[in-house]
C-alpha cells in the first residue's frame, strides 16, 4: 500500500468517527434533557389530539438541541389523510406549531388496541422509565405493531415493540 493511499485511508476513518460520534452524543443529550421536562410524552400526545381531534398519532418523539432546547414532535393523521405535525413544549406542554403536511399516500394501520394501551404495556417493562419515540408501524400482513423507545435510569434506551392486535411485548431489547 502506498504513502497517498494510506492517508486517504487514514482521513476516511477520522471522517467516519467523527460523523458517527454525534449519534451517541444526542441519545445522551436526549436523554438528559427528557429527564428535566415537566410534560411526558403521553401528556404531549394528548395536547396534539386536542389540536386535531379524532386523527391518529402515528410517530411521537422527543428531541433535545444544541442550542439547550427541547420539543416534542406529534405526527398525526386525520381520517381524510390529512398529515398534521404537532410541536409541544416539554416544559409548559404548549402547542408552539402545528402544520399541516400534506396528504399521506398510504392508509393508516388500524390496530386494535390503542397507543394509550400499548405505551402503558411498554413501560411496564422498564419501570421509572421515560418515553422518548413512539411509533405506528404498519406490517406487511395490514396489521400494526407499536414501537417505543424508553430512556431508563441508567442512561440505556430500550426498544419495546408491541403488538397492535394482542397488546403483547414482541421484543424488548437493549438498543446499542
Amino acid at each position: 500500500m502506498n504513502k497517498r493511499t494510506l492517508i486517504s485511508l487514514l482521513a476516511a476513518s477520522a471522517i467516519a468517527a467523527g460523523a458517527a460520534a454525534p449519534v451517541f452524543a444526542s441519545d445522551a443529550q436526549d436523554i438528559a434533557a427528557l429527564g428535566q421536562a415537566r410534560v411526558t410524552l403521553q401528556q404531549a400526545i394528548t395536547a396534539a389530539q386536542q389540536k386535531h381531534a379524532g386523527a391518529r398519532v402515528i410517530d411521537a418523539d422527543f428531541d433535545a438541541h444544541k442550542n439547550g432546547t427541547a420539543e416534542y414532535k406529534i405526527k398525526l393523521v386525520t381520517a381524510d389523510n390529512q398529515v398534521f405535525k404537532v410541536i409541544v413544549d416539554p416544559q409548559s406542554g404548549n402547542v408552539t406549531a402545528d402544520r399541516a403536511h400534506g396528504q399521506r399516500n398510504k392508509p393508516v394501520p388500524n390496530p386494535t388496541i390503542s397507543l394509550e394501551q400499548a405505551l402503558e404495556t411498554a413501560l411496564q417493562q422498564h419501570q421509572g422509565g421515560k418515553v422518548l419515540q413512539a411509533e405506528l408501524e404498519g406490517r406487511k400482513d395490514g396489521t400494526a405493531d407499536y414501537e417505543f423507545d424508553i430512556a431508563t435510569g441508567n442512561n440505556q434506551i430500550h426498544k419495546v415493540r408491541i403488538d397492535g392486535q394482542s397488546g403483547k411485548v414482541v421484543a424488548n431489547y437493549l438498543d446499542d
